[in-house]
């Protein structure tokens, strides 16, 4: 668990930003770049002169002025390190294309964002200026986790007053997390956390949060450079303050915490009846925006608990699903697939991620660009020195016995090394496709320190030999061609919207979230050419 600052060093942080930023509405004409010492900088001229001092540029405006040039990442970055007065050459050119007002933030004589001109101002000192005092009536309220990090802005309480056992040994307090960006990565949320000690992880409750997204009416002025008030727009808007206190009231409140607590103490019993489990978890189908007549229902996420381990499968009444300790199948085809949520809201089955890949490869939204080269996607980024920030996924079509079309499984950061593994041993080191055999998919439990987790099982049961050999090969062929081509779409899609939405708004473009575990994966060449029977 990170603790970060305590509370006293968080407000002396909030206090010192609050001084050391200033907000600007700028024209796209009168930016450029300039070098010094191998430094790009940002500069900010009338006439050829400086109407502020040149900013050195953070990391997260490097990628808000690539995507916004449509400079390709990875050739920014590469020119950034290795060629910088390329760089600037390139970048003024296409600043010199454009008449366009856009919001620059700065704070330490740096260039922490570059957001559209609808970018609505809403601070991390006016969010705890509102919401801590609320936190302060409660005399026991305890901090377990604040964090000031360059773009976020994290608050995690709990209340020892409202405790209450889910299952003897297994205590849980009523608590809340308070979130936000000033760079444009991601909302305001405030939601209600059942935090669990046993782990010092929590749960949050979806359907008592409050959000705001940074996004309002176009800024416009008529020059080309302008100074920002210091007064947020949240100054203006009191429904808003209201809302906030509200819902941190309510999440430290009895009643809430009561009626979260029942609801885990019913699922702990659900468990034994399978026909009467709830759905826990959203259809990658649906998330990846398959509909039914494309997949004929999703496979989504396994159910623990109580030593039973088990899939969830659609079945006719969405409200009765089936369950099974395993499925078995051919493997008809399967590609890597990557998704980035800000740290706190990757829980959130109601935040969509703030940048998505369909294929491992290019990423889509922010910050977008090629995923070997992403920095979100190196270990270490996850900011605990343990995994990565962007979540690493694999998508398995397995086609069961009888049905016509496959279900889809969305295998987690954890079963990753498995799968290849498996994939490696039973069919390529045989030179043979993984549809040219049936699979069992099964499913064990892991433990890593205190938490546990589910990992996926795969085990070869048979191989396809003749003409069940060449028809299964079509088939596969013919499918794989087609999930190619709608993940293609999807790409253009993505790529097409990146360029037209407001800055951190990606609510069209959703993913599953499948776990905070990591495990290296090697990309499966066999399964994209063309192999001997």
């Amino acid at each position: 668990m990170k603790t970060g600052l305590t509370i006293k060093e968080m407000a002396q942080e909030l206090l010192r930003q609050s001084k050391a930023k200033q907000d600007y509405l700028v024209n796209t004409g009168s930016l450029s770049l300039s070098v010094a010492s191998d430094v790009p900088q940002l500069r900010v001229t009338e006439e050829g002169t400086d109407k502020i001092a040149p900013l050195d540029i953070r990391q997260t405006a490097h990628r808000q002025l690539g995507t916004y040039l449509g400079i390709p990442q990875k050739y920014y970055e590469l020119m950034r390190t290795d060629a910088p007065e390329l760089l600037a050459y390139n970048a003024n050119y296409w600043f010199s294309q454009k008449n366009e007002l856009r919001t620059l933030r700065t704070i330490d004589g740096c260039a922490r964002a570059f957001l559209s001109n609808r970018y609505r101002r809403i601070d991390n000192l006016d969010i705890a200026s509102v919401t801590l005092p609320v936190i302060g009536e409660l005399p026991e309220a305890r901090f377990v986790s604040t964090q000031i990090t360059e773009d976020f802005m994290y608050i995690k309480v709990v209340n020892p007053r409202l405790q209450a056992d889910v299952v003897p040994g297994d205590v849980v307090q009523a608590g809340v997390i308070i979130s936000n960006s000033e760079t444009g990565l991601g909302s305001v949320t405030i939601q209600p956390l059942i935090y669990r000690l046993v782990c010092s992880n929590g749960m949050v409750i979806n359907d008592a949060k409050t959000r705001r997204n940074h996004v309002g009416r176009a800024a416009t002025s008529d020059e080309d450079f302008s100074i920002y008030s210091n007064e947020t727009l949240l100054a203006d808007d009191h429904a808003f303050v209201l809302k906030l206190k509200d819902t941190v009231r309510a999440a430290i409140s009895e009643a809430r915490f009561a009626q979260a607590v029942n609801r885990m103490r019913e699922s702990t019993t659900a468990m034994l009846d399978t026909k009467k489990l709830p759905a826990i978890v959203k259809l990658a189908s649906s998330s990846f925006g398959i509909t039914e007549d494309e997949s004929n229902g999703v496979l989504e996420h396994l159910i623990t608990g109580g030593g039973h381990l088990q899939f969830e499968i659609p079945s006719g009444n969405p409200d009765v699903p089936d369950y099974a300790p395993y499925l078995e199948g051919v493997i008809l085809y399967s590609h890597n697939s990557n998704a980035y949520w800000p740290e706190g809201s990757e829980y959130d089955d109601d935040q969509p991620p703030l940048c998505q890949s369909f294929d491992g490869k290019v990423g889509y939204g922010e910050p977008g660009g090629t995923c070997a080269d992403c920095v979100l996607n190196q270990f270490g980024s996850d900011g605990n020195n343990k995994g990565k920030a962007c979540k690493n996924m694999r998508m398995l079509y397995l086609l069961r016995s009888g049905e016509y079309m496959p279900i889809q499984i969305a295998l987690p950061p954890t079963s990753l090394m498995p799968y290849t593994r498996f994939v490696n041993e039973a069919f390529l080191s045989r030179r043979r496709k993984v549809c040219t055999g049936v699979v069992r998919i099964g499913l064990k439990k892991a433990v890593s320190g205190s938490h546990e987790y589910c990992v996926a099982t795969f085990t070869k049961i048979a191989d396809f030999a003749g003409e069940d050999l060449a028809h299964i090969r079509a088939y596969a062929d013919g499918f794989v061609a087609q999930i190619k081509d709608i993940n293609a779409q999807r790409a253009q899609a993505g790529a097409a919207a990146s360029s037209i939405i407001g800055d951190g708004d990606v609510s069209h473009l959703e993913l599953p979230d499948n776990g905070a575990h990591f495990s290296l994966g090697a990309v499966i060449d066999g399964e994209r050419e063309e192999l001997p029977a």
